[in-house]
């Protein structure tokens, strides 16, 4: 008998684990780039609600990627967006007319991998009365359960391979392209699709053109470079971040993971300390030229069940960042229990974690009596800086995604010399927050808008002051809103 349950949090109420038909707050939708085994490389894909892991099984099936994705939703991710990037290759299959030449050429749509070739086709062909009747048989050999699609097709000799290929691409799951000629398809056994590719080594450029088919995607609160352990991909991850600002006027940070923690040495032995000692030394050299305040970067890998019920090695970010869209926008993230874990790899000493925490750089760590919790809550800013408490950037972030949300109508609005308009614009924007006041998200804003000169009211300068919960002082935030955006 199935058991469900219904665990609520901030922003919506969970059934099974899963999110019901709610939109998901503001600060709430993260965004995926990374390798796979299966899914349209390129595409956006978006998980939430309650049939959410089942559309991401269905579409991702298997992979990095697919795993970050349930990861997140089970950590409490109310939705997910996912793009497979790199140069995988599609299986395929040419079949034969009855003189033995190519005829029609099948290429599948499900895995975009090597996967592909475990896809096998086979062709009956009848014919009666002049009448060609062609049974086109597609064996995925992959699926669990086993699944096969059949098209058949009758017609004139010449034009029956014509419509076979119609009805394929009508089918959705396979692409068939004919060749010219008069004579139809041939019987064929089953016979494997061939040359799918699962793609080298996601490069740099990988990366870019998986954050460029991001920048669509404006409600997106954090982004994350799934597998991107390079300070290369962490700049392209925080340009990213600041070009969203810059040009579509959309706060968002990135999650960002150091390297995986790799040694030949049992655990306890001397080798293995000093390489968990190296470990952290590297860590904290990737991060001490980073000073970005929009970057939110965790060390460390942990040991949990995977989608197939194997335990495997994975790095923290897939189970932190769930855990973080299921807490409210000002909560810190210090101590917040990360559920499904059985043991770290590696486990931090005090005096490293003191250093990662120097370094800026979140982890996770075990506690007594209370189970693995995440041991910091900041983000890769400058020492010093105002925004050294990611739970304090998210806050001002979604308070400045909802304001800007709020007054986004008023632009353009006549400005008389009582300055109407902007008192109307200003108005607007403090409704969101005065209701974060309410909620207690806030402990105060103020907010000021101002025409830009020389833009005939159509872009508007609104100068933002957020103090967090719990905050010293007030957090500046500048956003210039426009008709065109």
């Amino acid at each position: 008998m199935a058991v469900s349950s219904v665990i609520p949090d901030i922003y919506t109420s969970y059934q099974d684990r899963q999110q019901g038909q709610i939109t998901p707050g503001l600060a709430n939708i993260q965004g995926m780039i990374g390798s796979n085994k299966a899914g349209i490389p390129g595409y956006i894909y978006s998980f939430s609600g309650a049939t959410a892991k089942q559309d991401a099984k269905t579409s991702l099936i298997e992979g990095v990627l697919y795993q970050s994705v349930i990861d997140a939703l089970n950590g409490g991710a109310s939705e997910v967006r996912a793009c497979r990037i790199g140069d995988s290759v599609q299986a395929f299959i040419t079949l034969d007319n009855t003189d033995s030449a190519d005829a029609l050429t099948i290429t599948e749509k499900l895995y975009y991998s090597s996967k592909g070739n475990s896809i096998y086709a086979s062709v009956t062909r009848a014919e009666l009365y002049g009448t060609v009747t062609l049974t086109l048989t597609i064996e995925d050999r992959n699926a669990s359960p086993y699944t096969e699609y059949e098209y058949e097709v009758s017609g004139a000799e010449a034009a029956v391979t014509g419509l076979l290929a119609t009805a394929v691409n009508d089918g959705g799951y396979f692409t068939a392209t004919t060749v010219l000629g008069t004579k139809s398809l041939k019987t064929s056994g089953a016979t494997a699709m061939a040359s799918g590719a699962d793609g080298t080594v996601l490069t740099n450029a990988n990366f870019t053109t998986g954050f460029d088919r991001l920048k669509t995607q404006s409600d997106v609160a954090w982004v994350r470079p799934v597998g991107g352990t390079t300070t290369a991909i962490w700049t392209l991850a925080l340009t990213h971040c600041q070009d969203m600002f810059d040009d579509y006027e959309v706060e968002c940070w990135a999650l960002l993971e150091c390297p995986a923690f790799t040694t030949t040495y049992d655990e306890g032995t001397a080798g293995y300390i000093i390489d968990v000692t190296n470990y952290v030394t590297a860590c904290v050299l990737m991060t001490a030229a980073l000073a970005d305040k929009n970057a939110v970067i965790f060390a460390g890998s942990v040991k949990a069940l995977d989608v197939d019920g194997v335990e495997t090695y994975r790095n923290v970010v897939n189970f932190c960042s769930g855990r973080i869209a299921n807490l409210e926008v000002q909560q810190s993230f210090i101590n917040k229990i990360i559920p499904g874990i059985s043991s770290l790899y590696p486990v931090f000493t005090p005096g490293q974690m003191t250093q990662l925490i120097n370094a800026r750089i979140n982890f996770v760590r075990f506690k007594t009596g209370r189970g693995f919790i995440m041991g910091h809550c900041l983000t890769g800013a400058a020492a010093g800086s105002d925004y050294s408490r990611a739970n304090d950037l998210r806050t001002v972030y979604y308070a400045g995604k909802q304001a800007r949300e709020a007054m986004q109508p008023f632009i353009g609005e006549a400005n008389d010399s009582d300055g109407v308009g902007l008192v109307n614009l200003e108005a607007a924007g403090s409704g969101p927050l005065d209701t974060m006041l309410d909620n207690n998200q806030i402990d105060d804003f103020n907010i000021i808008a101002s025409n830009v000169a020389g833009t005939q009211r159509r872009q508007v300068r609104v100068d933002m002051g957020i103090k967090p919960v719990g905050a010293i002082e007030i957090l500046d935030h500048q956003i210039t809103l426009s008709e065109d955006i």
